[in-house]
């Protein structure tokens, strides 16, 4: 992004976790953005690679915003979960006209847009593939429409299975050591939550909050699970995942710099 598009993009992203905004707003923002990177800070989001690729995208977001690691099914159905071809491929045809322009000598030129027109096509079949959300139905798209909004729209419901569930995790893996699912982006049915219970109450909870994320961490911080010592005793030595203590984490780069 340079200097200048690190900085915008930075200084957003801090000012919304300052000001506890709503995550289904910060992450529709994020979603559906656009315009010059110099200018427009959300769009450095987007800029991930010189060259807008649809499977890129896919990929990226729904492992952010979902947990779901869709990569495995780009090329074969995936081993250790439901996900076909077809739904990765489906699932990069929202992003069919996303674009890139680069600025070779001058990074003020850079921007991301949607294109008039685009297509991905299967490997497989061969063919155009229409957009189609996860384990949903596919979604038409207008030329004068940013198929985006309906995907945003999709991914931030209170109903999305994925959604809230990612993102609570994210928040008890960051402070208690450990998600309820681990690795934190891979949720599938042959990785279950170390306990499913808890993971939908947290999930339930921070919908029916306004998906406020500094509701979910003052829960988690006020929890006897977070105040417990990491001594472990004779009950407690070996578990790796019931919170019976609290676990050693290694300091952050920046935490470690500072100390």
């Amino acid at each position: 992004q340079g200097t200048k598009g690190s900085r915008l993009i930075y200084n957003y992203l801090r000012k919304s976790v300052r000001d506890d905004k709503p995550y289904n707003q910060f992450a529709t923002e994020l979603l559906t953005a656009s315009g010059n990177l110099d200018s427009q800070p959300l769009a450095n989001f987007w800029w991930v690679t010189e060259v807008a690729e649809p499977e890129t995208y896919a990929t990226n977001i729904s492992q952010v915003f979902l947990g779901v690691r869709l990569e495995c099914a780009r090329c074969h159905n995936h081993p250790f979960e439901k996900w076909t071809q077809d739904d990765f491929w489906g699932f990069a045809g929202f992003f069919a006209r996303m674009g890139v322009k680069k600025d070779t000598y001058q990074n003020d030129e850079s921007q991301f847009d949607v294109k008039l027109e685009g297509e991905v096509i299967n490997p497989k079949t061969k063919t155009a593939v229409m957009a189609k959300y996860l384990d949903g139905p596919t979604q038409a798209e207008r030329l004068d429409q940013d198929i985006r909004d309906k995907l945003a729209a999709w991914i931030t419901a209170p109903e999305n299975p994925w959604f809230s569930r990612a993102i609570v995790n994210r928040i008890v893996k960051h402070y208690m050591g450990r998600g309820l699912v681990e690795p934190v982006d891979d949720f599938r049915v042959t990785n279950p939550p170390s306990n499913q219970a808890l993971l939908d109450a947290l999930a339930r909870d921070f919908v029916s909050n306004g998906f406020s994320m500094r509701h979910t961490i003052r829960l988690i911080l006020n929890s006897r699970a977070y105040q417990l010592s990491s001594e472990p005793n004779e009950t407690n030595r070996d578990d790796q995942i019931n919170y019976s203590k609290y676990y050693l984490k290694r300091l952050m780069a920046e935490q470690l710099i500072d100390s």
